[in-house]
């Protein structure tokens, strides 16, 4: 229990593909309980709850990078590419089309909707499919699982031996 907490509460080390699936079921059932009991919910309880589930994306995102060899301060150039990026698209949709595509459900809200989100799902994929470092980096060991030992019986090279140890 406390490594499922430290995996999406603090933001040091390295996090696999696998945690950040598991991060991202988690943080999907939350939104999905929060849209069905949000309106029971007092503005304040669920928006500190929604700061809850944006913290563990923060953090989980962080853990990956660390993963890739990354600095967590490429969420904020991220967060700050796609204000940029989804400014320009409504910009342009603005110029272009008119104000027909503030008008939600309209078709060019739509596509505005969705050329805004592009990089971010871009940037999602990336990290659920991009593999992490195989070797020991900044952040800390790999997060593979080591490999089981062979049949033969003739032993594997350790940590240790190719120093990759602390």
């Amino acid at each position: 229990m406390v490594k499922i907490l430290s995996t999406l509460f603090l933001p040091t080390g390295r996090g696999s593909r696998p945690e950040m699936l598991f991060a991202a079921i988690v943080m999907l059932a939350s939104e999905a309980l929060l849209m069905a009991i949000g309106a029971q919910l007092n503005g304040y309880v669920a928006m500190a709850l929604k700061g809850i589930v944006l913290w563990i994306g923060m953090v989980v995102t962080i853990r990956r990078l660390h993963d890739l060899g990354f600095s967590a301060w490429w969420v904020l150039i991220g967060a700050a590419f796609l204000c940029m990026w989804g400014t320009l698209i409504l910009l342009s949709g603005l110029f272009f089309l008119g104000r027909e595509i503030l008008m939600p459900g309209s078709i060019f809200h739509l596509v505005v909707l969705g050329l805004s989100l592009l990089p971010a799902l871009g940037m999602a994929l990336w990290l659920h499919l991009a593999p992490g470092e195989p070797h020991r980096n900044r952040y800390g060991l790999p997060t593979q699982s080591p490999r089981p030992a062979p049949i033969d019986g003739t032993q594997t090279a350790q940590p240790q031996d190719i120093g990759l140890a602390r």
